[in-house]
């Protein structure tokens, strides 16, 4: 910074002098003398860089001031941060040191999602029969074939969702296009399948608290309410337990089925009805702003059915890193064992988060879904009552002794200055309500940001003339 307004000054300086040479034999035209009341070489007269530099030096004392208070030093000691504006590093602690991320991981999940996948694209749940309809009777089994589609759900669990509106789709929906399609009967039942991706329910490195709380579900290609009975616990075959919602939900628009649920693959011809997910971007918009752990274990699944040879976490978390890669993103450190977070295997450091959100850019998908300080999210009951309440938007991750935050601080005065950057993730913290107090300290020091005056504050005072006294 300091070298830019030396060469504006000096550019201005050599400006000012071509200016005063008079071509010789002239005579120079006489002027008023006047006097400068700002310096020629006065920093002032380049205030936007003046501006600029007093901002990014207040901002850096205010995060020092935070990374070195001794109250926070359990937090810092095993911790990485950095800071960024306009693709420029104002602050960084250990940031290629790679460390568990917990749900920040999810911005890498959505990023490798969408480049893979393709952000238009929609994930169809299809119900086939081994014949059409024949006056409203299907002969045989309804076939099931899931698509993927993590947020299928019921009016009545929507209904018990902590955070609503959320984006989904309705089972009711599903049950209504076969309605619509024209069946009123099934001499069978309703046979789920669930072969688009494997039958692993959970990642061996995942507490199995994790799913009895309902923090994730038992995962599947096929699966309505995250996987989840009535009474919120985790269903053993979530599959059949779609086949049984579907079941009822045909049954109370009128429709006959005269068999139970199954589960099998599908040998259907004829499709009977289909429904398709929101695009892939709105999936992985959900899953950032809410921190939808199914979402993002399902989104991995895709992405190694797409890319990956086979619809396994495996195969997706190599095809991940490999989309990473091709984006530019350096993910050498990083380590991946679930596309949530949730496994404590995992690692990823402040560089590659903060890289990834650069590269999508402040007004991308991916940063428009972030939560929002004060208002929105994983963020709705945080910083309440602090100048970053809706300026800050970031993703949150927490696991037991680590607490993360990854995200974007737009400027106080819009158009000040451009959005922050930045990443903070901290391990070895102290559990229970204190667990996010570096990352809550850190957010209220960049909510300063730009701590300066605006440009014309600083503007050089324009030239006075000279008076000059004549001798008695």
């Amino acid at each position: 910074m300091r070298r830019v307004i030396l060469m504006v000054l000096l550019a201005a300086l050599a400006a000012g002098t071509a200016g005063a040479l008079v071509p010789r034999g002239r005579a120079a035209p006489a002027a008023a003398p006047v006097r400068l009341a700002t310096p020629l070489l006065s920093v002032r007269r380049v205030p936007e860089a003046l501006v600029g530099l007093r901002a990014e030096t207040r901002l850096q004392a205010a995060v020092e001031r935070v990374a070195g208070d001794p109250a926070l030093a359990p937090w810092v000691a095993q911790s990485c941060l950095v800071v960024q504006v306009g693709g420029r590093t104002l602050h960084a602690r250990r940031p290629d040191q790679p460390l568990i991320p917990a749900s920040t991981l999810k911005l890498l999940t959505a990023e490798a999602a969408v480049a893979v996948l393709g952000a238009e694209t929609r994930l169809a749940t299809v119900i086939k029969a081994d014949a059409a309809p024949s006056g409203g009777v299907v002969a045989g089994d309804l076939q099931v074939v899931g698509g993927g589609d993590p947020i299928i759900e019921s009016d009545a669990r929507a209904a018990r969702s902590p955070r609503q509106p959320v984006v989904r789709t309705r089972i009711e929906d599903v049950a209504q296009a076969l309605v619509e399609a024209g069946v009123r009967q099934v001499t069978g039942g309703v046979r789920a399948d669930e072969g688009r991706y494997d039958s692993e329910r959970a990642r061996p490195g995942w507490k199995p608290s994790y799913q009895a709380s309902g923090q994730v579900g038992p995962l599947s290609a096929l699966l309505v309410d995250d996987g989840q009975d009535a009474t919120g616990r985790p269903t053993a075959q979530p599959p059949l337990h779609f086949a049984q919602v579907l079941t009822d939900q045909l049954r109370a628009r009128g429709v006959q089925v005269a068999g139970g649920p199954s589960l099998g693959a599908a040998t259907g011809a004829v499709t009977v009805a289909t429904k398709e997910s929101l695009p892939v971007r709105e999936l992985a918009a959900q899953m950032v702003r809410e921190s939808d752990n199914t979402t993002a274990e399902l989104l991995v699944k895709e992405i190694g059915r797409t890319a990956g040879g086979a619809g396994t976490t495996e195969a997706g978390l190599v095809a991940a890193k490999t989309a990473l890669a091709r984006k530019g993103l350096a993910v050498g450190p990083l380590a991946v064992r679930d596309g949530s977070g949730l496994d404590r295997g995992d690692r990823a450091t402040c560089s590659l988060l903060v890289a990834a959100l650069v590269g999508a850019g402040r007004s991308s998908q991916l940063s428009d879904s972030l939560p929002v300080a004060g208002v929105s999210g994983t963020l709705q009951k945080r910083f309440v009552n602090t100048p970053v309440v809706g300026r800050l938007r970031a993703k949150t991750g927490g696991l037991d002794e680590v607490s993360s935050l990854a995200g974007w601080v737009d400027p106080a005065r819009p158009g000040a200055a451009p959005p922050l950057a930045f990443a903070v993730v901290a391990n070895g913290v102290p559990t229970g309500l204190d667990a996010n107090r570096l990352s809550d300290r850190l957010g209220v020091a960049l909510g300063t940001w730009p701590d300066a005056p605006p440009p014309d504050a600083v503007d050089p005072d324009p030239p006075r003339p000279e008076t000059r006294t004549s001798p008695p």
